[in-house]
């Protein structure tokens, strides 16, 4: 065999190995690809599957929001009857203390000793929301 013969088998060989390591590359690529892509859909699946639960937690988080809201809304009507009642009990407390003074006004006016028509007159009564100064030393409250 000649030279050229030879050297033209080599070259066809060492094309052919190239050609099949090329090959054998390229499967092994895309073997990988593929391997890669399962591997990329499992995740994305438990991703999903993580979202769907956490849209769980969000359902109950706005549940437990609402309810919050609902709670402070009883609080606050309850908030704002309490203080109806107190300006209602305020508004009797004075409606009584005015009765009270009224009496007290007709009684000192009846009274001889009392002056009820000098410019420093005030009624001749405690009224509730003063503390009276007691003048016997048992009468005081004790601790």
């Amino acid at each position: 065999m000649s030279q050229t013969t030879i050297t033209i088998i080599i070259a066809i060989v060492a094309v052919v190995v190239i050609a099949a390591i090329v090959a054998t590359l390229l499967a092994y690529h895309r073997s990988r690809q593929r391997r890669q892509a399962e591997a990329d859909r499992v995740t994305a699946s438990q991703l999903r599957t993580e979202a769907t639960a956490d849209t769980r937690h969000v359902e109950e988080a706005r549940l437990e929001a609402d309810e919050a809201r609902n709670r402070a809304e009883r609080s606050r009507l309850e908030a704002e009857r309490a203080e109806a009642d107190a300006l209602e009990a305020d508004r009797r407390k004075a409606m009584e203390e005015a009765g009270i003074e009224d009496q007290v006004r007709t009684a000192d006016r009846i009274d001889p000793e009392v002056d009820h028509e000098a410019d420093d007159y005030t009624p001749s009564h405690v009224r509730h929301d003063e503390t009276p100064t007691p003048t016997d030393p048992t009468a005081m409250p004790r601790s």
